[in-house]
């Protein structure tokens, strides 16, 4: 498999496939509360971002995600969680 595009556009299309919206609809600016995306939807968010990086999430850093306001919030926490880690693969987008 190809490796992920930038971490915003791979985060923005997982959601957007996650949540059944059309990509496009999507920004870093856009609200989580305005899509309604629920925790539900986000612990499968972050289940694809563990599996593309090779990651395991704390406790703390999901709570963390889980209260970001903003699609741009989410990336920079993921950046920050997975600073030295290399994405493994991309699951199709």
């Amino acid at each position: 498999m190809d490796k992920p595009e930038s971490l915003e556009e791979f985060l923005i299309a997982t959601i957007a496939e996650t949540c059944s919206f059309e990509r496009s609809a999507l920004t870093l600016e856009t609200s989580l509360v305005d899509i309604g995306i629920d925790s539900l939807n986000m612990t499968a968010v972050l289940a694809r971002i563990e599996l593309v990086y090779d990651c395991q999430l704390k406790e703390e850093q999901v709570i963390e995600v889980l209260q970001a306001d903003r699609i741009a919030d989410v990336v920079q926490l993921v950046r920050d969680f997975t600073a030295d880690t290399t994405p493994a693969v991309a699951a199709s987008v």
